[in-house]
């Protein structure tokens, strides 16, 4: 994205162009002065961008994001690209990154320590999912589809997924441009969602994807794969973070899903719907992994 903006930039300057040197300058100053990056990194990287170079700036790896993202946003006020355009910036960017393999989700400086917590850690504060017997009239605001009670966004429509037209084994959510899909499974009582992720981690590696753990509601897999219904040329590049949450006997797994830049705002509501999810286990004698049946609402 970096490359992609500096050509749109200064795509018509010689790399010799003062005025390449004079927007290096300004940026710097906007981050803070030659004290963290001196000018001439900041100029010599546009200058490689535009010839097509490598550029050897000296910075460590840190110095040198935060001079591609400095950049990165002062040539978008710059060119004031509409909507669209940056848009597509974004998924271009991805495409380049899938096709190198580099991880595009930005991690979290505590990943490392929520690794192999469990949700039940953030039930003390009152955190969902929750077992039916823990909610007190748990059908109050939420939509009984059987084995899960959940609330529901407005302006979200909802999908039942029926593989052989006679079971639902999901409840998909679908917002403009980012997808929900939960499932509740019968599950031992110590819990199953640390092994069901590390399942989900290889499987996804032998799909040519990329995964990691990171923290959010409780220990997620953050993962990126391409779109095999869409030809790789178009930015089929699909992003995903797999929730999990073990209650007493099941687990709750959500799949949240979608192509581009993450609407923060749909992401946001989806994650409230997995932590009010109340799930009703039942009585049935059911082998582990085994889905809860679900139901059409009434």
């Amino acid at each position: 994205m970096f490359t992609a903006l500096a050509r749109r930039l200064f795509g018509s300057h010689e790399p010799d162009d003062p005025e390449i040197e004079q927007f290096g300058t300004m940026l710097v100053e906007i981050m803070g002065g030659a004290k963290s990056i001196p000018p001439q990194a900041a100029v010599g990287a546009i200058r490689a961008a535009l010839t097509g170079d490598s550029y050897s700036s000296g910075l460590d790896a840190h110095s040198l994001m935060r001079l591609r993202v400095g950049f990165s946003n002062a040539a978008l006020r710059q060119l004031e690209l509409a909507p669209d355009e940056v848009a597509g910036l974004f998924v271009e960017a991805e495409r380049h990154a899938a096709e190198a393999g580099v991880w595009l989700v930005p991690v979290e400086d505590e990943a490392e320590a929520v690794r192999g917590a469990s949700l039940d850690s953030g039930r003390g504060s009152r955190c969902g999912p929750w077992d039916v017997a823990e909610v007190h009239d748990p059908r109050v605001g939420r939509v009984d589809f059987g084995s899960l009670l959940l609330h529901v966004p407005q302006g979200v429509d909802i999908r039942l997924i029926m593989p052989n037209d006679d079971e639902i084994v999901a409840v998909e959510m679908h917002a403009a441009r980012t997808v929900l899909q939960l499932t509740a499974f019968a599950a031992p009582r110590g819990g199953m969602w640390d092994e069901v992720r590390h399942e989900l981690a290889q499987d996804i590696a032998r799909r040519s994807g990329t995964a990691r753990e990171q923290g959010g509601t409780g220990v997620e897999l953050w993962a990126q794969t391409k779109d095999r219904n869409i030809p790789f040329g178009e930015h089929g590049i699909r992003h995903a973070r797999f929730l999990g949450a073990d209650g007493p006997s099941w687990l709750l797994r959500g799949v949240l899903s979608w192509r581009g830049k993450p609407v923060e705002a749909e992401v946001s509501a989806f994650e409230d719907v997995f932590r009010d999810a109340v799930v009703v286990r039942g009585n049935a004698d059911l082998a582990d992994r085994t889905p809860l049946p679900l139901s059409a609402p009434q």
